[in-house]
């Protein structure tokens, strides 16, 4: 009897020793823990390197004969509708097209004067597809709805304002990072103003400060040196190091951090492809620049960079991109709203994630001649598709 009670005293304490979780999950690959400040941490063992999601092409605009010809897509959303605004830093315009890819509008042009734009740096979505478009040439944000302008209102009187650069809308917050910093400073990094924007009214607050960029030495400038960026899902702000792998989530009001994602480095060195594809991505083909970009070759230190940034869709998933050069895939983690890994997502080379919204994927892909054109996704479980994770056109 004695022997049979100890046996059943050792099963309830291995019972009480399991992670206190739901059975689903009990992860043997994932920790989680609350620290002494009330964090939240999520450390994961390891990232599957299977398809999380399948890209279905729904169209290109911007490589066809009749296609409106964009110079430099920076910014851009979805609509509840599935029509994208897409703003152009160079054209100073806003582009609107219908779900199928048609052109239906261009708004403003370049000046100072009304409905016009001096650098539209974001564009967000607002309820009742209302477009916010921020015009930080001109220090000033417009409404736009159904092509017309509504309302254009003054942002100088905000020091904020001045150095924000949207990077993502989450729960009536506008997130924003520095457009401009000093490029020699003696700290290891510099920290920046994490700034957040009040949809629908005229206050920048800061809510504390990120590491924005790492240091430069002056007499060997690495190129591949790790940067910060912010983002915003869940509810929250996503701060990323570009040196470590990690996510910190923070509240939009407080700047508290309230959760951290980790998983493990991937400590990728420096390699010959690596290095062909960096200067496929900066160089303009000429034996000048070509000698110029390989020379700082030297200067590169390894490890490379883990992130290069993080954007959270309204599904409360993260897609966290990985570093790489242009003339790689863009490849993107995907975690899903309980920070558990979903798998893998890549798009082609030159791809940068503008918007995600429902199951559409809004991207701007530049082909091999720099021209960029708007691609847009149907997302799908990898598991509906027997295909490769990408079908469709990466170029003209």
């Amino acid at each position: 009897m004695e022997g049979l009670i100890r046996i059943v005293v050792a099963l309830v304490l291995t019972l009480f020793a399991l992670p206190s979780c739901s059975g689903a999950d009990v992860d043997p690959h994932r920790r989680v823990e609350i620290d002494s400040a009330g964090v939240r941490i999520v450390e994961l063992g390891s990232l599957p390197q299977t398809p999380a999601l399948s890209l279905d092409e729904v169209y290109v605009h911007g490589w066809g004969s009749n296609d409106f010809e964009f110079a430099r897509l920076f910014s851009g959303a979805l609509l509840s509708d599935g029509s994208v605004a897409l703003g152009d830093l160079d054209l100073k315009q806003v582009t609107l097209l219908d779900p199928a890819g048609t052109l239906v509008a261009v708004v403003g042009g370049p000046g100072e004067g009304p409905e016009e734009f001096g650098a539209i740096l974001s564009i967000f979505a607002l309820p009742g597809d209302t477009i916010l478009v921020e015009d930080d040439g001109n220090l000033r944000e417009s409404l736009i709805h159904d092509g017309a302008f509504v309302r254009t209102r003054s942002t100088a009187g905000s020091r904020l304002a001045r150095i924000t650069r949207g990077a993502g809308r989450t729960e009536g917050w506008i997130v924003g990072m520095p457009t401009s910093f000093r490029l020699f400073f003696e700290e290891d990094w510099l920290n920046a103003p994490l700034s957040v924007h009040a949809v629908g009214t005229t206050a920048f607050d800061s809510i504390g400060v990120f590491e924005f960029a790492s240091k430069v030495e002056a007499d060997a400038p690495n190129p591949l040196r790790p940067f910060g960026s912010v983002g915003a899902g869940q509810g929250r702000v996503l701060v990323t190091r570009g040196d470590r792998a990690e996510v910190q989530l923070v509240e939009a009001t407080t700047g508290a951090v309230v959760e951290i994602l980790r998983w493990p480095p991937r400590h990728v060195s420096l390699s010959d492809e690596l290095w062909s594809a960096y200067v496929s991505s900066v160089s303009d083909g000429s034996q000048e620049s070509e000698e110029r970009v390989q020379s700082q070759r030297a200067h590169v230190v390894d490890p490379l960079p883990e992130v290069e940034s993080v954007v959270g869709d309204d599904s409360g998933r993260l897609w966290v991109l990985r570093w790489g050069p242009d003339a790689s895939p863009a490849i993107y983690d995907l975690f899903d709203d309980e920070l558990r890994p979903l798998g893998v997502v890549e798009l082609p080379p030159r791809s940068t994630i503008l918007s995600i919204r429902g199951e559409r994927l809004l991207t701007v892909q530049r082909n091999d001649l720099d021209v960029p054109a708007a691609v847009v996704y149907h997302l799908v479980p990898a598991t509906d598709q027997a295909s490769h994770p990408l079908r469709g056109r990466s170029g003209p």
